[in-house]
């Protein structure tokens, strides 16, 4: 009996503060150390380990027609043959894992930050045409949410793009451009483009061709 109470005093027995704070401290420091590698298409940080990517906009959903999208860069809101609206974005990558890697763009309204659109996918990447040294995405579209566009298009206004990409071998690339709207595509009708800027005066839940609103 007197062993057993030995052991169980012994056991639930707390070393002195003095004792305890080397193990608190080194638990921080372990933490602080730790390597980064939080996704960063959900908000967090990682590391590039030699990952580039840059982006850029095209004509339609060609993989030709790529130009690369820097500070101040103009860009067009394309209206949709249904209703809605987008952007074209295309994706140059170096130094990843073309096997479908994990992609994240943000469309965010300057200088608020307000979600205009988010895309996020699982894409195998090729050989860029210009450059196959870098991999890519031809276009894909961009949607921009029917509540918010006008905002940036009436008056035309900043709008910041965000690109996020980790591959599988857990590579991370970030980048951020700041580019402006200038107008609707110079491609679309002009009774298109007289439909969207009349929706966006409106202030009309929804912009669509005419006869295709409901």
């Amino acid at each position: 009996m007197i062993q057993l109470l030995r052991m169980t005093a012994h056991r639930t027995m707390k070393p002195p503060p003095h004792r305890r704070r080397p193990l608190v401290a080194a638990a921080l420091s372990l933490g602080a150390c730790s390597p980064l590698s939080t996704s960063a298409a959900d908000g967090g940080a990682c590391l590039a380990l030699g990952a580039q990517v840059e982006l850029g906009t095209g004509t339609g959903s060609s993989f030709a027609s790529y130009r690369r999208l820097a500070d101040g860069d103009p860009i067009y809101i394309t209206p949709g043959p249904q209703g809605g609206q987008h952007v074209w974005v295309q994706v140059r990558a170096r130094g990843v894992d073309a096997d479908r890697p994990l992609i994240n763009v943000r469309a965010l309204r300057e200088p608020d930050g307000l979600l205009l659109g988010r895309l996020r996918l699982r894409a195998a990447l090729s050989p860029a045409p210009e450059d196959p040294t870098r991999v890519g995405l031809p276009s894909f579209e961009l949607v921009l949410d029917d509540a918010t566009f006008c905002s940036v298009l009436l008056p035309p206004g900043g709008v910041r793009l965000v690109l996020d990409l980790e591959d599988n071998a857990g590579r991370c690339a970030h980048q951020e451009v700041r580019v402006r709207v200038a107008d609707l595509d110079p491609l679309a009708s002009p009774a298109t483009r007289e439909a969207w800027l009349r929706c966006c005066a409106a202030r009309e839940p929804r912009c669509a061709p005419r006869g295709d609103a409901g």
